[in-house]
């Protein structure tokens, strides 16, 4: 008899602990719902990038501008991938130009 109530008694608290968790996780779902998330700006983004070690870049510029067909006049950004330098991206200069019209 007596094991059957300590078995009653912690499958009620563990019960109400689990239930009281489920409710505090579903309240911070709700809240991550609607705070905003705190933005990074690309000053921030670039002080904490890490520097691109030029003994890991294994193609120069121009056969990576003609690999990728981009033209010679496009401004190109080397950036990090892990420990590697990698990504290859080109910013067209209508871009830039909608972008300063539109602020």
């Amino acid at each position: 008899m007596a094991e059957v109530t300590v078995l009653l008694l912690l499958h009620r608290w563990l019960g109400i602990a689990g239930g009281a968790l489920f409710v505090l996780w579903f309240a911070s779902g709700i809240a991550m719902m609607y705070v905003r998330m705190p933005e990074v700006t690309a000053a921030e983004r670039l002080a904490r990038a890490a520097p691109i070690d030029p003994a890991h870049v294994r193609v120069g510029l121009d056969a990576a501008a003609r690999a990728a067909a981009v033209s010679p006049d496009a401004a190109v950004t080397l950036r990090m991938l892990g420990a590697r330098p990698g990504s290859f991206s080109e910013r067209l200069q209508a871009d830039v130009d909608i972008e300063s019209k539109s602020h």
